[in-house]
């Protein structure tokens, strides 16, 4: 089994399964052994991690080009002073202390 295979796999237990992302379904990741994820989703996802404190870096990049479509980013604050420039685009890093 891939590693990618087996993400799959507990995103869709996430998403589809348990509802979406609760401790429940973070009991069962770590259950399995898993202690490191890299975790990708829509707003409602990244706010519960954001809003229960289960985040160790948060990495946004921002654009000046015009989006069409998409998902807004959840709430929290960024420094517009801190990031780095990627191409045309700013990437920023943020860590917990």
């Amino acid at each position: 089994i891939t590693i990618g295979f087996s993400i799959y796999h507990i995103g869709y237990f996430i998403e589809h399964l348990a509802g979406g992302a609760n401790i429940n379904s973070l009991n069962v990741i770590y259950n399995l052994g898993i202690q490191s994820v890299i975790v990708e989703g829509g707003s409602k996802t990244l706010q519960f991690f954001i809003d229960n404190n289960y985040w160790d870096c948060i990495r946004v990049f921002k654009t000046s080009k015009e989006l069409k479509k998409g998902t807004p980013r959840p709430n929290f604050k960024i420094r517009d002073t801190d990031y780095k420039m990627i191409e045309d685009d700013k990437l920023y890093e943020l860590f917990k202390n």
